[in-house]
């Protein structure tokens, strides 16, 4: 586990026990768990600790999942910790810690007083954390979390697509290379994103005044997908077949994106404020075999676009409606980002069909970013 969550459980909860019993056998009470710090040294500063006797001692708090991580750490050598007046840890060892200074900071496990519901929530590896105690948090705060996810994911994907805007061919070109180089990395999913964005790349500087079937043959040349008289600009077997479904094969998402490219190069491209949907259709209609792929895209890569454009040219209307459509997308998520969630205790169909759990997952979830996450906080509270 992170040693963030332990940090959370100390300062959401801890607090409330108050009295505890140190690995030496002395009592002390807990009169101020301290303020947390996000930078450099100990976990928390300003704690106040009062020993059975009545001495109150201030300074900081250090948590550890391991009492040896202190060293591991090189506390022991940190003159940033001499002000360490208790070292909290889940684990014990045999070396307690001491200080730069020579001080033995008084040593809490805190094991002994967590019940069976924290002791899982930190100790979970393979599962979610808060697999078990999610089922029992209000709808709401489940809700909020997710809306907040879906606002991050949206400005996270407008700010992937700056990464393509290049302003040396004027602002409309970089522009629509922008736009191109995002669909082309969204038809490459999951395995060919890369080769699909050398395509485009390569395409766009070539695609003036040559027919699409031409452009659609090049491709396929340079992608050393058919041999012909055009040098790949592929390695061999770059583009990865293995696995993939009928729609997702290689020459299929070239082809597509290559209309793609075609239609976008013979359009205005600041047409787009007039009618954000209707420049889409115009971009993607009847594009054989793309329905589901571009109305997923349209999401992922157009709205945030547009999101994009917004920014650049202070138009707030169409930062609005990208947002406020971005907002109201009906997409069921994969059932491989679902079932994480449905093993922890989520009831999946009680939320909204939208990506947000999608950067739940990855955001949250997977890096194990709990102490970021309301739902864990509402956890948290909620473990007696």
């Amino acid at each position: 586990m992170k040693e963030v969550l332990l940090h959370r459980l100390w300062e959401q909860r801890i607090s409330d026990l108050r009295r505890f019993t140190t690995t030496d056998g002395s009592i002390i009470t807990v009169k101020n768990t301290g303020s947390y710090n996000t930078g450099d040294g100990p976990d928390f500063h300003f704690a106040n600790i009062q020993t059975n006797d009545g001495l109150s001692i201030f300074g900081d708090i250090e948590l550890h999942i391991h009492e040896q991580d202190w060293y591991s750490h090189g506390h022991q050598k940190d003159p940033a910790y001499n002000r360490v007046i208790l070292h909290v840890i889940l684990h014990p060892g045999k070396k307690p810690a001491i200080t730069q200074s020579g001080f033995r900071p008084p040593v809490l496990c805190l094991l002994p007083y967590l019940n069976a519901s924290y002791y899982v929530l930190l100790t979970k590896t393979k599962q979610l954390p808060c697999s078990g105690g999610i089922k029992y948090i209000n709808t709401d705060v489940i809700e909020k979390q997710l809306q907040k996810s879906l606002t991050e994911y949206f400005n996270d994907k407008t700010n992937e697509l700056l990464k393509w805007y290049h302003t040396g061919n004027g602002f409309d070109q970089a522009l629509k290379h922008t736009l191109l180089l995002g669909v082309a990395n969204g038809l490459g999913i999951q395995k060919n994103r890369k080769p699909m964005e050398v395509l485009a790349e390569n395409l766009s500087q070539v695609s003036v005044g040559v027919s699409l079937q031409d452009l659609k043959r090049r491709a396929i040349s340079l992608s050393g997908l058919e041999k012909t008289d055009i040098t790949p600009i592929l390695a061999k077997n770059e583009c990865d077949f293995s696995g993939s479904r009928p729609g997702n094969k290689p020459v299929d998402r070239i082809n597509q994106m290559v209309e793609f490219l075609y239609r976008l190069e013979d359009l205005e491209l600041m047409q787009v404020r007039k009618n954000p949907s209707d420049f889409w259709s115009k971009l993607t209609q009847n594009i054989p075999g793309t329905k589901n792929r571009f109305k997923l895209l349209y999401y992922t890569v157009y709205l945030p676009f547009l999101n994009l454009l917004a920014g650049l040219i202070s138009d707030t209307s169409l930062s609005a409606f990208a947002y406020d459509s971005w907002k109201k997308q009906h997409i069921a998520p994969p059932q491989s980002i679902l079932k994480p969630f449905q093993k922890a205790g989520l009831d999946t169909t009680k939320i909204n069909k939208n990506l947000s759990i999608v950067h739940q997952k990855r955001h949250y979830c997977e890096p194990m970013n709990c102490h970021q996450c309301a739902i864990m906080d509402a956890i948290i509270k909620n473990t007696a």
